[in-house]
């Protein structure tokens, strides 16, 4: 086991559920107040997500949700993060990216243990007459975490001997 390859996925993996379950108390509580923000650029609201990404599945009897949005989705992160830890070389751009990405689904999904198996999503985006869709914190760092993933892996590629 590669000791400083487990430090860059740890350290921001606990930091993403941390900052989500930090985000997501902060708007229950009211101390992030909803509401329309930048014009409506930035929409900020609460709205429980039962299903998976856009709410796919939310329509399944809760054993067959649960299996979907729970415990399949814990299985793929212990996989992974085995499988980063001990049989891949990655660089630091894309160990931070892994942890970003790790953290954003460990996020979710202690988020629906937590709720009753639903993810709290807070957040939307509106720019140019087009809409992104209710998430949190942990879907961003997930969409943050493969864009740094893709951007580690290409250049590592582009500066492989004998390119």
């Amino acid at each position: 086991m590669n000791h400083e390859r487990l430090g860059r996925i740890l350290a921001p993996m606990v930091a993403v559920v941390l900052l989500d379950l930090v985000s997501k108390f902060l708007v229950l509580s009211g101390r992030i107040r909803a509401g329309d923000y930048f014009g409506d650029w930035l929409v900020i609201g609460w709205h429980e997500n039962r299903g998976l990404m856009f709410g796919l599945g939310a329509g399944l009897t809760a054993i067959y949700r649960e299996w979907l949005t729970i415990a399949l989705p814990f299985v793929v992160f212990v996989v992974l993060f085995v499988w980063l830890v001990r049989a891949r070389q990655l660089s630091a751009t894309e160990s931070f990216g892994w942890g970003l990405f790790l953290g954003g689904g460990l996020a979710n999904i202690l988020d629906r243990m937590l709720h009753d198996g639903a993810v709290l999503d807070w957040l939307k985006l509106n720019f140019a007459g087009l809409s992104s869709g209710n998430f949190n914190l942990a879907d961003l760092m997930n969409l943050i975490g493969i864009l740094l993933v893709l951007f580690g892996n290409i250049r590592a590629q582009r500066t492989a001997p004998g390119r």
